[in-house]
């Protein structure tokens, strides 16, 4: 099942760029960290540097209006302390590794000779593997976390011809654990350029 739902999202979103009217690829950093709904918990956790990189869609629906799409891996998390076994607390590392799909309509401002643009929207997530301090990590179960996250996201940036930087951000609406004794959200600031290419 797992194997299907990936195929599935990798074909769809590759259909989109073989239609797209513009493709290009994307990379960039990410800060990222994940919020509880316990005060408490959240106090303690801390942002993560990671970073994301892949395919970057647009599809013009009609004059400066466009849907923003693609394909990239992301890797995010978050730093706590943890109690230990016999007192005391230790930094735990927490890395998710996910694919993600934003789907984003954008809209362009000319700027001088040049384009500004804003993007807002969802963001869908599927997360391959974490890793806890550098080794396995939690199980993906019933007792564990979830695989699947959404979002909402927005961005703004400029294009210098085929060159184009963004800043963007991510808030996860999904509760990243499937355990109900801990509800948690994705929160991701990234730093992106990407470089198109125009048809």
């Amino acid at each position: 099942m797992k194997i299907k739902t990936i195929t599935f999202i990798v074909l769809a979103v590759f259909t989109q760029i073989a239609n797209a009217q513009t493709f290009g690829m994307k990379g960039g950093l990410n800060i990222s960290t994940i919020t509880y709904e316990s005060e408490e918990l959240g106090s303690e956790t801390g942002s993560i540097i990671g970073f994301h990189f892949g395919s970057v869609m647009e599809l013009q629906i009609k004059k400066n209006l466009y849907l923003n799409s693609g394909l990239y891996y992301s890797s995010k998390g978050e730093k706590f302390e943890s109690l230990k076994e016999f007192g005391g607390t230790e930094k735990t590392l927490l890395k998710l590794n996910c694919l993600e799909i934003p789907l984003y309509i954008e809209y362009k401002f000319p700027f001088e000779s040049n384009m500004f643009f804003i993007q807002a929207g969802p963001y869908l997530g599927y997360t391959l593997s974490n890793k806890v301090n550098g080794k396995k990590g939690v199980h993906f179960d019933e007792k564990g976390m979830s695989r699947f996250d959404f979002g909402l996201g927005g961005a703004v940036g400029f294009e210098f011809g085929q060159f184009v930087p963004s800043i963007a951000y991510q808030l996860g609406i999904a509760d990243q654990f499937a355990y109900e004794e801990l509800v948690g959200r994705n929160r991701v600031l990234q730093i992106s350029l990407a470089y198109m290419f125009r048809k």
